[in-house]
């Protein structure tokens, strides 16, 4: 046994060695990902939105007695109208049931749609000052801000009043734009209201005329600038 072993000890072996690896010390590093588009961005860091699906209030005697008035022809029993809504839509408490009351939302962009008639003007603007700010303090809720943008006309008579009014109206139809646009799936569709960015944009830059009007040949000044300026 020991002369067997002894002899195949002998024998070369006819198995070809390993090649022998190294260890790279400097391995090159992996490729970054690529960068993720600014919606993957917000999508993933945004909270997620509450179901907006919700059963309507149907208005009580009383109030659609008043939202009657807010659509009528009476401008004085129009702008009385407007003026409960105010006070009724500042009270935080109400204003999630108001924003989702059947007609409410209709008499509000009605009222403030409204071209004032040079007969009534005071009148006529208040009402439709009181309508706006309705619209501002409904605007405010997170919860709201999907129903009230997505209410048909209301932010086309936003941009309206941005346009014809120079006082408290223009100022809180801009601020309603603002409380609606942090809600993110607004912001989408407001750069599709027609005249909403040129209306924002004289009205930020002060373009308006001596009686602080946004007059059509201002706006279409802007439109202008801002065409060439994102051409150049």
């Amino acid at each position: 046994t020991d002369e067997v072993s002894s002899f195949t000890s002998n024998v070369p072996s006819t198995r070809e060695p390993r090649p022998v690896q190294f260890h790279n010390p400097y391995p090159l590093p992996q490729a970054p990902p690529p960068p993720r588009s600014p919606e993957e961005i917000i999508k993933d860091n945004a909270k997620p939105e509450k179901d907006l699906r919700t059963k309507w209030t149907q208005p009580k005697q009383e109030l659609q007695e008043v939202l009657l008035a807010a659509k009528g022809s009476s401008l004085a029993r129009r702008s009385n109208a407007c003026g409960a809504l105010k006070v009724l839509a500042s009270k935080k408490k109400k204003q999630y049931t108001l924003a989702h009351t059947v007609g409410l939302l209709d008499s509000l962009v009605f009222a403030a749609n409204e071209s004032p008639p040079s007969a009534e003007a005071d009148v006529a603007v208040d009402a439709r000052t009181r309508a706006v700010t309705a619209i501002m303090y409904l605007s405010d809720p997170k919860e709201n801000r999907v129903t009230v943008f997505e209410h048909p006309g209301l932010a086309a008579t936003l941009v309206k009043v941005i346009e014809d009014d120079i006082g408290e109206a223009r100022l809180h139809a801009c601020s309603a734009l603002a409380m609606l646009a942090k809600t993110a799936s607004n912001r989408t569709g407001m750069m599709k209201v027609e005249g909403l960015t040129k209306a924002l944009s004289a009205a930020v830059r002060g373009r308006c005329d001596a009686d602080g009007f946004l007059h059509p040949s201002i706006l279409d000044e802007v439109e202008h600038n801002h065409i060439k300026l994102s051409s150049s």
